[in-house]
């Protein structure tokens, strides 16, 4: 099953768009395969909408989770510069 422990509130802004879900017999919300869930937000800064979608992340659970680490750290990098 796909849980969701309670978000902080400015991670609770960041939109959860599903993919790879279904629900089973038992009206769960389960995984089915690929790319399972997109978290996206807006901020006035990148770095305030990235934190948003991680927190956001941080409070989704199921098996086998995963989550790439690396969105939009070119751009990030870039701006240092």
């Amino acid at each position: 099953p796909i849980t969701e422990t309670p978000a902080p509130a400015e991670a609770a802004a960041a939109q959860v768009f599903h993919a790879g879900t279904t629900r089973n017999a038992q009206g769960t919300l389960v995984t089915n395969g690929g790319r399972v869930l997109t978290v996206a937000a807006t901020d006035a800064t990148l770095e305030g909408a990235l934190s948003k979608v991680y927190r956001r992340i941080e409070a989704i659970h199921f098996q086998g989770a995963t989550f790439r680490r690396d969105i939009a750290h070119r751009e990030l990098a870039r701006r240092r510069k």
